[in-house]
């Protein structure tokens, strides 16, 4: 029973191995196709989110030229952009020019507004709310703020002197606005920067895309910038902190979210920093005692936008189901284990039963111990055979004996007769000189009488050769 006992565990065992290790490499690659969708699905949203502004931007340079749009006229200009508003997805659009003038259409504090700073307004900001054809509503809205071009759509424009992406900010007065800016010079005919057009992007459109994608149960995604401070991410929770009243953008690690936290921490561990990882990365690394998938993809335009895609997922939301395949493998493996025993054990026990009969039958010749006839009743071809087989030999030997027997009773008897009758004294003594067997011929010679062998006298010779009377088994003289 022993070996096979052994090879039966020993492929139950390699086969829930082998299932196990195809399940676990299964979740692997469904682990790595999914983070790769999802990446790819993240780049295609930004791609068309971030490219629609920089497009339109060159289609409105390309209509200022050709004189289908004037600048300077910002009552039909701030028409124009609340038209393209409606269009679009986007949050502002702006335009400046070097003489200090600004116009905005876009939406700041909850609501749509057409906006402008000129020199009749003396610096100060007007807000207009537009009616639904897109005229300016009055009396306006004043604010007492900094001239929009001041800020980094306006300024880095000029210093580029090409079209940018600016640096992300957070909307004064609207801490929860996270924007980047699509900004583009004017030129003149005679290739004189006059102005700057730019559209504001809101990245918590972005965040709310990456909160509708589900990767596994517990998955997360996260965009980051080469500083390492958070662009967007999947976590619902917002992207910066207030400091003394003031609005700071986030860097992942500083996070509530767990994963998020933790996996950022990793990456930082593993290359040093962000702007380390120049290639799409993917990684199976523990996190807090968990195994955790990581997929790191850069993300960079024309325009200057250099950030980090990062999904990551724990294996456990696709080894659930691998582990609950693991369980119903060992009960089945276990049952196929005892039900193979149990059918072993009887198999066993039908082909070792005519075995020890034929084991015991032997060892009883050994003995000396005839038996009879074994049977020969068997559904095993090869033990019906050597059951017949051994029984040929049994009589075989039996005859055999039966002859040898015969024989040696035979010679005893022409031996008693040869002894008994021969005229010459034969006797038989032991190593002491004791005689234990003598014919009539001897017993004659030796004057020993007839007597029963157990009475029998006999003498033994002294050193000088006389004979002298020795003791009688029977313990006389």
């Amino acid at each position: 029973m022993v070996p096979f006992l052994v090879q039966v565990i020993a492929a139950v065992g390699l086969v829930g191995y082998l299932s196990y290790r195809s399940g676990h490499q299964a979740v692997q690659a469904l682990a790595s196709r999914l983070m790769v969708e999802t990446g790819d699905r993240v780049e295609q949203h930004l791609n068309s989110y971030l490219q629609a502004p920089q497009r339109l931007n060159q289609i409105n340079l390309a209509a200022i030229k050709v004189g289908f749009i004037n600048p300077n006229d910002f009552q039909r200009l701030g028409k124009y952009f609340w038209q393209q508003l409606k269009t679009y997805d986007f949050t502002y659009m702006t335009y400046g020019n070097l003489q200090n003038d600004f116009l905005g259409a876009g939406y700041a504090y909850g609501q749509l507004e057409i906006a402008e700073v000129t020199q009749q307004t003396g610096g100060t900001i007007y807000s207009y709310i537009p009616d639904a054809q897109g005229n300016r509503t009055y009396p306006p809205k004043i604010f007492k703020e900094p001239n929009p071009n001041t800020d980094d759509w306006f300024t880095k424009t000029i210093v580029a002197g090409k079209p940018i992406w600016t640096p992300i900010y957070i909307w004064a007065g609207n801490t929860g606005e996270i924007s980047i800016s699509a900004s583009a010079p004017i030129f003149d005919d005679s290739h004189r920067l006059t102005g700057v057009i730019g559209i504001d992007l809101s990245l918590t459109k972005i965040s709310n895309f990456l909160e509708s994608l589900r990767v596994g149960n517990s998955g997360k995604i996260f965009i980051v910038d080469r500083s390492g401070l958070l662009v967007a991410d999947s976590s619902s929770r917002p992207a910066y902190k207030l400091i003394h009243g003031k609005p700071q953008r986030l860097r992942p690690q500083e996070l509530s979210d767990p994963m998020i936290q933790s996996t950022a921490q990793q990456l930082i561990a593993n290359f040093g920093s962000f702007k380390q990882i120049q290639a799409r990365q993917q990684l199976h690394v523990e996190i807090t005692d968990e195994a955790v998938f990581i997929q790191v993809i850069p993300y960079r335009d024309q325009y200057g936008i250099d950030w980090l895609i990062v999904v990551t997922v724990p294996e456990s939301d696709f080894m659930a189901e691998i582990q609950a395949n693991a369980h119903w493998t060992i009960l089945l493996c276990g049952l196929t284990l005892l039900v193979a025993t149990g059918i072993g054990i009887l198999t066993t026990s039908w082909i070792i039963r005519p075995i020890l009969r034929i084991h015991h039958a032997s060892q009883a010749i050994a003995r000396g111990e005839w038996q009879g006839t074994l049977s020969e009743e068997t559904a095993i071809a090869e033990l019906k055979t050597l059951a017949a087989s051994f029984n040929w030999m049994s009589m075989q030997l039996r005859q055999s004996f039966d002859r040898v027997k015969a024989s040696l009773q035979e010679s005893k008897e022409k031996y008693q007769t040869l002894f008994q009758t021969l005229p010459l004294g034969v006797a038989i003594t032991d190593p002491h000189g004791r005689i234990i067997e003598a014919n009539p011929a001897a017993e004659q010679i030796l004057e020993i009488h007839a007597q029963t062998q157990t009475e029998r006298s006999y003498f033994t010779p002294d050193w000088q050769g006389v004979k002298k009377p020795g003791w009688f088994p029977s313990g006389r003289r």
